[in-house]
């Protein structure tokens, strides 16, 4: 790294050796060496974590639970309590 910005262009060690350094910075537990393997890792990992939160709000309407109710004078109500009619 000591020749970054001595030349127009980075031979194929220096780019190597910002992989390396890239990798170990940002997933210090794994054996990555590889750029795009790192992104993937990420990207994976992100997806996985929507994937969760949309199965729990999906499990979570699908239990009958609705945002709206009646109340105990019959008229509808919207989860915050408010009446239907009223809520716009």
């Amino acid at each position: 790294m000591a020749k970054l910005g001595t030349m127009l262009t980075p031979q194929d060690e220096m780019i190597e050796a910002f992989e390396k350094f890239l990798c170990k910075l940002y997933a210090p537990s794994t054996t990555l060496d590889i750029v795009k393997k790192l992104r993937w890792l990420y990207f994976s990992d992100v997806r996985q974590q929507n994937l969760k939160v949309f199965l729990q709000l999906r499990a979570y309407f699908m239990q009958g639970s609705s945002l709206s109710s009646q109340s105990d004078n019959g008229m509808e109500q919207c989860c915050c309590g408010q009446s239907l009619d009223t809520v716009s």
